[in-house]
């Protein structure tokens, strides 16, 4: 399924990509306004907190660090930098009209540039945002909290922000290098794996918010509302992206079809009308039957050339 760098069938509708995008910033909000240093947030955070600023799992440990922080990063790390120089060498071989034969660009031969692209901005922007936001809200982390034997008081993230606390720990930037993964189930190359997809992104990133949890770093809400983040900014760049291959398939990539399908059928309507005529041009009963069986089949002509057209333009959802 390899291709050139320009159209890409998007699988789902804009209206659809929209309504994701919206409905997930929605749920980030909600998030953030109910859960937020709320009573939830407090209990599942207490069930991880073993008294004397001890927490299930320390800090310092070195294999849950190697599988949930730090070796993940630098896993996640070296899969963006591959799919960065793959962006490039599969653009620059495209536009030179090469073939690529090299075998590290074989996992992605399917994907055509504009999804490996999409796919590239999404990992950085994602992780990128979220830690951004971090530097405005002043959350405070569980670990540094009075009531969880810190130092620093317990405040509502708008009097965090007001007091421009140090700490800056809501949302959660760790978790989001997972649900950013979130991109590849809007790649239309993976269409038929989105559930999939789906599935093993939220429980990565879960896994990860998880650790951050029980180390006392971060509460449950700073995890969902990164999930909602990442789900929103991923359904909106895939409409930024393929919207565009959307309207070029529009207006370019169905003319020839069309006009051979119209053709097509033009020539069976002639062959059907000569034998018609043949057989029963001197009676006007006859005639009459023509003229509506002719009405009737260019009607059929125009409207299943255009059922056919929506039908290979709408939405195939997996999931």
């Amino acid at each position: 399924m390899g291709g050139g760098v320009g159209f890409v069938m998007p699988y789902l509708s804009n209206k659809r990509l929209l309504a994701e995008m919206s409905i997930a910033l929605v749920m980030a909000i909600v998030a953030t306004l109910t859960l937020e240093h709320s009573q939830i947030d407090l209990m599942v955070a207490d069930w991880f907190y073993l008294g004397m600023g001890h927490w299930m799992v320390a800090k310092q440990a070195f294999l849950p660090d190697l599988l949930l922080y730090s070796g993940l990063k630098k896993l996640l790390m070296a899969m963006l930098i591959y799919l960065l120089v793959a962006t490039i060498c599969r653009a620059y071989h495209e536009k030179k009209g090469n073939a690529i034969t090299a075998k590290w660009l074989v996992p992605v031969t399917k994907f055509r540039v504009r999804e490996l692209a999409y796919l590239v901005l999404t990992l950085i922007l994602v992780p990128t945002v979220v830690a951004s936001l971090k530097a405005y809200t002043h959350v405070v982390c569980p670990v540094h909290l009075t009531i969880f034997d810190g130092t620093l008081p317990y405040l509502p993230m708008l009097d965090s922000m007001r007091n421009t606390i140090p700490d800056k720990c809501f949302p959660a930037a760790h978790a989001s290098s997972g649900f950013a993964l979130f991109a590849f189930a809007f790649a239309p190359s993976l269409r038929r794996r989105r559930g999939a997809i789906i599935i093993v992104v939220m429980a990565l990133g879960w896994a990860m918010g998880c650790y951050k949890m029980i180390i006392g770093d971060h509460f449950l809400s700073h995890t969902v509302v990164s999930m909602m983040l990442a789900w929103a900014m991923s359904a909106g760049l895939a409409w930024v992206f393929f919207k565009k291959g959307e309207q070029f398939k529009e207006k370019n990539q169905p003319q020839t079809e069309i006009t051979a399908t119209k053709m097509d059928s033009n020539n069976a309507i002639k062959v059907m009308l000569s034998h018609m005529l043949d057989e029963s041009f001197k009676t006007n009963e006859a005639v009459n039957a023509i003229v509506m069986k002719l009405m009737i089949i260019m009607a059929a002509n125009k409207y299943c050339t255009m059922f056919f057209i929506v039908l290979g333009c709408s939405p195939i959802l997996s999931l």
